[in-house]
């Protein structure tokens, strides 16, 4: 059986991984396996740690750099005045490899409940192997698409002034 610990080194050999290789695409061998990893394990750059370790949850979480997150977060506080934020929110909705920027509004009937309605306005996705951010513009079904006015960067504060800026009110409306 075979076992790894918070410091074990990774063991090839264990691993069940697909090989992405143009040479081996058109082969008929069919072996694109280099072994059988175990159930129920991450597999890491460094170790294979079990999928229900919390650490593991939290390092997976951290591909967005902190300090870009919380210059998002300012920027979408800073979009709403204190006064009319019982009105209207600027808020930003963080997941592994992106941020999305959405509008909030309150429920303008009171039989609909309780929730604010959330309009997704941009998103920006972290791409960590090359340290860049991207914009992607939402259409009216809140799919996303790449917004081609701006190249991908590694300072978010140029996106954040495109998203302000908005010379086609594609973002805003």
């Amino acid at each position: 059986m075979w076992v790894a610990g918070p410091s074990a080194p990774l063991d090839v050999s264990q691993l069940s991984v697909p090989v992405a290789a143009a040479s081996t695409a058109g082969s008929s061998s069919g072996s694109g396996r280099v072994g059988e990893a175990p159930v129920g394990f991450h597999l890491s750059a460094r170790r294979v740690r079990p999928v229900d370790d919390p650490d593991a949850a939290r390092q997976t979480d951290r591909m967005l750099p902190d300090l870009d997150v919380k210059r998002i977060q300012r920027w979408c506080e800073a979009r709403t005045p204190k006064q009319f934020r019982d009105q209207v929110r600027v808020e930003c909705d963080i997941a592994p490899r992106h941020l999305t920027v959405i509008e909030a509004r309150p429920p303008w009937r009171a039989d609909f409940g309780p929730e604010w309605t959330r309009q997704p306005i941009a998103r920006l996705r972290y791409t960590k192997t090359a340290g860049t951010w991207e914009l992607f513009w939402s259409d009216r079904n809140s799919r996303f698409h790449r917004y081609d006015l701006v190249a991908p960067t590694p300072r978010v504060e140029d996106l954040l002034a495109e998203i302000d800026r908005d010379p086609t009110a594609i973002l805003w409306g």
